[in-house]
């Protein structure tokens, strides 16, 4: 899952047009993208507004992790670095 309109990090340019057609790339007007690698590993088709249970789910575990500072069960841990992400995709 990404919170934000698209995981493109090219740059500013983002990815180059050639690259975009060759894999299928459909731009969207979602908040997020999310994928399931499982049944379509060339990320073709954003399910972030119909899988809507699934983003909530994983934006709060996400939350989890930088509140609690880890990701494996354990005691609480501080974060050795301050943690901001895009927060516009979320819902």
């Amino acid at each position: 899952m990404i919170l934000a309109p698209t995981g493109d990090d090219n740059g500013k340019k983002g990815e180059p047009m050639s690259f975009q057609k060759d894999r299928g790339y459909a731009p969207h007007t979602e908040a997020g993208e999310l994928f399931h690698l499982a049944t379509d590993p060339t990320q073709k088709n954003n399910v972030y507004a119909t899988e809507t249970a699934k983003v909530k789910e994983l934006k709060t575990l996400m939350e989890r992790y930088v509140t609690e500072g880890r990701s494996t069960p354990g005691p609480k841990q501080k974060n050795d670095v301050e943690i901001s992400w895009d927060k516009r995709g979320s819902k």
